[in-house]
């Protein structure tokens, strides 16, 4: 339908983003705890995964995710996203289960479905989107949340990627896209993100530990940003930088994605 190519979640990238679901919807539902469409453009350095080397995973598309809490309760879980004006409809993928209840402190998830798209302009509006599941007792039962879309708002991805330890301190340096927190167009404001993976066998990476970056103070001269990241990353550590555009209220964000390994 629509001409629409689904691509395959290949990796634990499902970071709620895009537009999300309000708090209040949040609040009233047990094991959904985050749901969001957005716009995701990245770059994979070459033969990650070897799989297919990058040109098998990089590009943009249009995401979706849910995150999900109490994982250990349920069984048999089915999420299928349906976009309402279309009636296009889409079953999102699990994560791997390594990295189940291993995500950064605070993110109140323990675990993510997700899928990704070939971005169409009609992708916009509303995503219906239903959890249904066994619980502990072994019994049927099912959630649903809606997400609106207003539109996308198409970040790029971080160029200019660099590293340096001046005096040992570990800092990473990219290209701005403007300063973070302060709004612009159409109350538009930017924050930016590194985000560290930690690796199992088999070729694994689950995210353990993310920095935001939400201050005008990480730009530099020449509209860079510097970011201090933690003494333990080590050489050869698979590294994520994002740059995030959001909407003025906080209703949506989107993102640009690049991969690096650390020097």
């Amino acid at each position: 339908m629509k001409g629409v190519f689904i691509f395959l979640i290949l990796s634990v990238s499902f970071i709620f983003s895009g537009a999300l679901v309000s708090a209040d919807e949040i609040e009233d539902l047990y094991y959904i705890s985050s749901a969001s469409v957005n716009y995701d453009a990245r770059y994979f350095p070459g033969f990650f995964y070897d799989e297919g080397g990058a040109e098998g995973h990089s590009g943009a598309y249009v995401q979706i995710n849910v995150g999900v809490v109490h994982y250990g309760e349920l069984s048999k879980v089915n999420i299928k996203a349906k976009h309402i004006d279309s009636d296009f409809e889409v079953t999102l993928r699990e994560a791997h289960q390594e990295c189940a209840g291993g995500y950064p402190s605070g993110w109140n998830v323990d675990q993510y479905w997700g899928i990704r798209l070939k971005p169409e302009d009609w992708m916009a509006g509303t995503w219906e989107i239903t959890l249904k599941y066994r619980d502990v007792y072994g019994d049927k039962d099912y959630e649903t949340v809606e997400v609106y879309v207003d539109r996308f708002s198409y970040p790029p991805q971080p160029t200019g990627l660099q590293f340096a330890a001046p005096g040992g301190r570990k800092r990473i340096i990219w290209n701005s896209i403007g300063v973070p927190g302060v709004p612009g167009y159409d109350g538009e404001y930017i924050e930016y993100r590194i985000m560290h993976h930690v690796e199992y066998p088999d070729g694994i990476f689950c995210i353990d530990q993310a920095i935001n970056i939400r201050d005008a103070s990480a730009m530099i001269p020449l509209n860079r940003i510097r970011q201090t990241i933690p003494e333990e990353w080590e050489s050869g550590d698979l590294i994520r930088v994002e740059n995030r555009v959001y909407k003025g209220d906080g209703s949506r964000y989107d993102r640009g994605v690049r991969y690096f390994y650390l020097p």
